[in-house]
């Protein structure tokens, strides 16, 4: 038998309580292009790290903040 852990428990319940109350999981791609990148920076954030080649039409700046990608999710899912 496969022993369950106490996180595996607290996990499970507060997935649920959350689903419950209106929240969802979003998957997101971690990059974001140059423009949207230098929009949303976190105060006292420094350069975004730049990858190459670019991860496609995702862009080719690593987002440090999880709003860009969260407003483009919702804007393909409303299409």
């Amino acid at each position: 038998a496969v022993a369950i852990r106490p996180a595996d428990v607290v996990r499970a319940r507060t997935q649920s309580v959350l689903t419950a109350a209106g929240f969802y999981e979003a998957v997101t791609f971690s990059f974001t292009v140059e423009d949207v990148a230098r929009a949303f920076v976190p105060p006292g954030a420094g350069e975004t790290l730049h990858v190459s080649p670019a991860a496609g039409e995702y862009g080719s700046r690593l987002r440090q903040s999880l709003i860009p990608s969260l407003l483009l999710s919702r804007r393909e899912n409303e299409r």
